[in-house]
């Protein structure tokens, strides 16, 4: 379902956890834009760069958690689809 939203999915295997890029969505750096996201959205998500010492400031990646209730996952990409940033 998250194919329908300008997220594009960076592909992982066995995770609870994938990464999405969000270039398509914002420019802005992905601490400012995850702020957004819980702000604004209510959806919660990971920054790409708080795993890294010095991350790229070009990077457009968040890590989203799966490990959620179907209607919790639906509802979240419900938000994700409908974004205004």
């Amino acid at each position: 379902k998250m194919k329908a939203t300008d997220f594009i999915e960076i592909p992982s295997q066995g995770s609870f956890f994938t990464l999405f890029d969000y270039s398509n969505v914002s420019q802005e750096d992905d601490q400012c834009f995850v702020n957004l996201l819980i702000k604004k959205h209510g959806v919660a998500a990971i920054p790409l760069s708080s795993f890294y010492h010095q991350p790229s400031t070009e990077w457009r990646y968040i890590r989203l958690c799966f490990a959620k209730t179907q209607n919790t996952l639906e509802e979240g990409i419900k938000r994700l689809g409908v974004l205004n940033i």
